[in-house]
């Protein structure tokens, strides 16, 4: 059986010449990848992107100041060949390399580091990472290859916010106005500095990148061509996955993990830490939402170590609170909301509802409890978890009604805030920063707050904790901020998952981060 597992300390998408091919099997060329995804990419911009994907194809397109390492401590030159603290630690300058260039020749500045950031913190433009930029007061170019970025506070994370978001090309973009940029066709004006470069989108269809030649390290990538193959189902990916008509597969469910491993010898299932958790936000806009003992009540009904068991198969754990355990400000003592039905019976009583039309369902003046559930379709674990909410739910009288959506109407319903409840995947930051999640001014488009939870005093407390240097002054904030979170329970806190990713057992050279599969991909080869 070939399922290995990678240590924490060491965590460390493809075109096909033409469309035939994607749905027939070839002759493997160790030249291509072909990688297999559920849903298309929202926006190839990296500050439109609201996605995963999205965000992971960035950096194979665009080169960082820094490489974040997985240990999420360290970092490696990448744009930046050289880094130093200054006044007092409020200034870091960096210093660039000069023989990095755009995919049209022309050469990667300073310049091109200021412009980035000036639309990053672009209220009309809305990045949804604006909010780690929050200290930064200004980036001041000194020459072509040296960079100053100056700050109002001296904190853990300067370096680690100085480095987040890829770097932009002003020739392409400094011309156009900023309430342009949501409906600009960014494909036409394409260009990278990654090891890859954008060839072909057909959109629902696939994606190719192909060598960049231009990459400041000649080296790479090794292998010249990544295919994202988008087939929405996801048993039909895993049976591509096992034909060798893809060669890589995010997610694979556990449920099949170990037996196609077992029974392909030509697949191996690697599995590691991963910076997601899972959560079923309650849109407290909504009235059916808005108490506090009936979200509590909500979470009693249901059986979270039961999901994890069914669902992850031991690939995974019962997640308590907002702060993902990889994390040093994660509270291992939080007060925990046990499963019990009977409990859940009697919080819902006391809120008013009843059973009054003995149809086995609660209302509460005249009003049924019941609600739409959403997920997006492609996560067969979520839309698993989906039905097994459902049945527990209905053990207390609540209905709920699943509701599966294709990506694209999803994420627009995720913006809009347009949803009752929705289970969902969140990544968390590689630092402790609940801001862009939990914060009340995030509730907008620009941010993640799905809930749209809003507490004053949390407020007040992730301000605080966010920009003291010192971790033990900071944890006592953070500790108190999780256990206000627990007892209003905006979400569900369901499960921490590991990775579980299939891989043509030929495939080598890859390092795992618990925030990307494809962390080092330009390094992936065959042998």
């Amino acid at each position: 059986m070939k399922i290995r597992t990678f240590c924490y300390c060491i965590f460390t998408f493809a075109l096909i010449s033409s469309f035939a091919f994607l749905s027939c099997q070839q002759q493997k060329s160790t030249s291509q990848l072909v990688i297999g995804v559920t849903g298309d990419v929202d926006s190839f911009n990296p500050l439109l992107t609201r996605s995963r994907f999205g965000a992971e194809l960035s950096k194979m397109l665009y080169i960082g100041l820094l490489e974040e390492q997985p240990d999420f401590v360290t970092f490696k030159p990448a744009l930046a060949r050289s880094w130093s603290f200054e006044d007092s630690g409020k200034r870091i300058r960096f210093n660039l390399r000069t023989d990095v260039f755009w995919s049209d020749s022309v050469k990667v500045t300073a310049a091109d580091v200021e412009f980035t950031h000036s639309k990053q913190v672009d209220e009309l433009i809305g990045w949804t990472g604006a909010s780690v930029k929050s200290f930064i007061s200004a980036v001041q170019v000194v020459n072509d290859s040296t960079i100053d970025f100056i700050f109002t506070e001296i904190y853990p994370y300067q370096l680690m916010d100085a480095n987040e978001g890829v770097i932009l090309p002003r020739h392409i973009f400094e011309n156009v106005a900023s309430t342009d940029w949501q409906s600009l066709d960014y494909t036409k004006h394409f260009i990278s500095s990654g090891p890859y470069k954008l060839k072909t989108w057909a959109p629902n269809q696939y994606i190719e990148l192909t060598r960049n030649e231009l990459y400041y390290n000649p080296a790479l990538p090794k292998i010249n061509t990544l295919i994202f193959k988008q087939v929405p189902d996801q048993t039909q990916l895993l049976t591509q996955l096992q034909t060798g008509e893809i060669n890589v597969l995010e997610g694979v469910p556990a449920q099949d993990a170990v037996q196609i491993a077992a029974e392909n010898k030509n697949i191996t299932i690697e599995h590691f830490p991963y910076s997601q958790y899972v959560q079923v936000s309650w849109n407290m806009q909504k009235p059916l939402f808005q108490e506090r003992r009936v979200r509590q009540a909500l979470t009693m009904a249901i059986d979270r170590q039961s999901l994890v068991e069914h669902l992850l198969q031991g690939f995974g754990q019962v997640c308590n609170g907002p702060i993902h355990t990889m994390l040093w400000a994660s509270n291992p003592d939080l007060p925990i909301i046990l499963f019990s039905v009977d409990s859940a019976k009697a919080q819902l009583s006391a809120a008013g509802w009843a059973d009054t039309d003995n149809d086995g369902y609660l209302d509460k003046n005249k009003q049924p409890f019941e609600f739409q559930l959403m997920t997006n379709i492609g996560s067969q674990v979520r839309e698993d978890a989906l039905v097994m909410i459902q049945e527990m739910l209905k053990d207390v009288g609540i209905k709920v009604v699943p509701q599966r959506l294709e990506w694209s109407v999803y994420v627009e319903k995720l913006t809009a805030r347009d949803y009752d409840a929705v289970l969902i995947g969140m990544m968390s930051a590689t630092k402790v920063d609940v801001f862009p999640v939990w914060h009340s001014s995030m509730c907008g488009a620009d941010g993640f707050n799905l809930s749209c939870y809003k507490n004053t005093h949390v407020d007040s407390l992730i301000e605080k904790a966010r920009q003291l240097a010192d971790r033990d002054s900071a944890l006592p904030l953070w500790y108190e901020f999780q256990e206000i979170l627990v007892q209003d329970q905006p979400a569900t806190f369901l499960w921490i998952p590991e990775r579980l990713v299939g891989f043509d057992t030929h495939i080598r050279g890859f390092i795992f981060s618990p925030v990307s599969t494809f962390f080092n991909v330009a390094e992936w080869y065959y042998q």
